[in-house]
């Protein structure tokens, strides 16, 4: 008798052990299906112009796919949540059978798992610095920018679910960066010439502040470009491609963009970054005009600059070389938690661009730094950046 009792009990132990597996298993099998289907339906969320009823689709025929366990029932929910930017997944009434656990009464156990993809859509300013050089007419170069670059454009300012609060700037450079005639005088301290934007193109700073975000000010003025180049400003200067300073409206930095022509002419490259740096420093909030200023310094806002480049920096007007210039930029530009991401565009093996390209990301691997090889790399580079700026996770 005392034998029989035992072998009861150490079977029912057995038989409550594996149910107990059992359970969990089933447990780990639903939790993992739902994870996948919110991240699925999160990467959809995304895209322009989806929809609610989309994005639940997929994350139901993700589940439904993924779902493994052997579930007596199975009753899922999926919703959008916090302004549509998480995507949120829930089991109800799901159980499984018990194989043993019924002869104590139990007949099923409950299997309850839940899941939210969340996007990162905080407040963000970004500065895209644009390299319009002669090399860039070359083999359909512009033409892979300007549609590489508006992906970036359609993907941060969306139109689908996603209401972020997300701004851009363009800053297209040459041998200068056009900084438009209505922030002429503000810069340089001189009246606007000419007419049109041929004349509005600026040099570095040659004083202390040339590689700080100090605003300019009566002795720390930018040198304009009739200082260097009086008779035919046009030829180095990007008449046609002004900077644009942080806007949301979308149609019209993709127009701006359309409008690039190239200039032939050399890279100074520094110049392009200290203005991408200027476009989202709180302390030129007075110099731009109203619906341009950067965010305070006391606000909850992401501040990044995306910098590229197909080739050497090699065109200064004073002090060191402009790849030493835009290094020293970068550098300042990071301790202002200024994030930095980099692309060389096609590139020569033997050129400095890469390299200075690397050192001015806000860490030289592949999550901030790319070589793009050719068009599509670049479109991909793009793609990738604005993927990382509103990534997706889980956060329960």
């Amino acid at each position: 008798m005392i034998f029989a009792g035992s072998l009861f009990l150490l079977i029912g132990g057995a038989g409550v052990a594996i149910d107990s597996l059992r359970w969990q298993m089933a447990i780990y099998r639903t939790q993992t299906a739902m994870d996948t289907a919110v991240l699925a339906a999160g990467r959809v969320l995304q895209l322009p112009e989806t929809t609610a009823e989309t994005v639940i689709e997929t994350a139901q025929t993700y589940y439904r796919e993924n779902q493994t366990a052997n579930l007596v029932s199975d009753v899922v929910n999926f919703s959008l949540i916090e302004d549509s930017s998480m995507v949120m997944g829930n089991t109800q009434g799901s159980k499984i059978n018990t194989a043993f656990l019924n002869i104590m009464g139990f007949d099923t156990l409950p299997v309850n798992v839940r899941s939210t993809a969340a996007l990162d859509t905080r407040q963000t300013e970004i500065s895209m610095m644009l390299d319009v050089t002669g090399s860039m007419g070359e083999d359909n170069k512009l033409e892979n920018l300007q549609i590489a670059s508006k992906t970036l454009i359609d993907t941060v300012l969306t139109d689908g679910l996603i209401q972020n609060q997300s701004r851009i700037a363009i800053i297209p450079f040459s041998t200068f960066v056009n900084i438009g005639r209505e922030y002429f005088q503000a810069a340089t301290g001189t009246p606007p010439f000419g007419v049109g934007n041929q004349y509005s193109c600026v040099a570095e700073r040659d004083n202390e502040n040339r590689y700080t975000d100090e605003p300019p000010d009566i002795g720390n003025y930018f040198t304009h470009i009739d200082n260097y180049y009086p008779y035919d400003p046009s030829r180095v200067c990007p008449t046609s491609s002004p900077i644009m300073p942080l806007s949301n409206n979308k149609a019209e930095l993709k127009k701006r963009i359309d409008n690039f022509t190239t200039v032939r002419s050399s890279t100074a490259g520094h110049i392009g970054t200290a203005w991408s740096w200027y476009v989202l420093s709180p302390k030129w909030r007075d110099f731009w005009l109203d619906g341009h200023k950067p965010a305070s310094s006391g606000e909850e806002v992401r501040k990044i600059a995306i910098l590229m480049t197909d080739g050497d920096y090699n065109a200064q007007y004073s002090g060191e070389r402009s790849t030493v210039q835009a290094e020293e930029l970068c550098r300042n530009m990071k301790n202002e938690n200024i994030t930095i991401y980099t692309i060389a565009f096609d590139v020569s093996s033997t050129s400095t661009a890469g390299e200075t390209m690397q050192n001015c990301a806000t860490t030289p691997t592949s999550n901030y730094y790319y070589n793009a090889s050719d068009g599509a790399a670049l479109k991909a580079a793009y793609k990738d950046i604005a993927r990382q700026i509103f990534s997706l996770r889980l956060v329960e």
